[in-house]
């Protein structure tokens, strides 16, 4: 089963697109990399939500934001990082590469 196209984004790399989508789940944000056509081995990526409190005027914390994004960037070097130490996008049925 493919990533849905809606809600997810697209990145090329030495000419081969992927498609990644980014959820939060359990305290962390995971993301999900897989060949934009064509789909066979995902990648599974997961990092810790890192929340941020603030103290407001009347001296009571609140939460302000999660202050955690993944960017085309990270998910590039994620990418590249996998590709180098044995992800196989193009392997069909093989389990996720975490």
């Amino acid at each position: 089963m493919a990533i849905p196209k809606k809600g997810s984004r697209t990145l090329t790399i030495n000419d081969v697109r992927y498609r990644w989508v980014v959820s939060i789940r359990d305290n962390s944000v995971n993301l999900v990399i897989e060949l934009a056509e064509e789909p066979g081995q995902r990648l599974h990526a997961f990092f810790q939500c890192r929340d941020l409190y603030v103290r407001g005027d009347d001296g009571e914390w609140r939460f302000h934001s999660q202050k955690q994004s993944i960017t085309p960037a990270h998910t590039r070097r994620i990418v590249t990082h996998a590709l180098n130490h044995g992800w196989s996008p193009d392997t069909k049925g093989a389990k996720p590469y975490i």
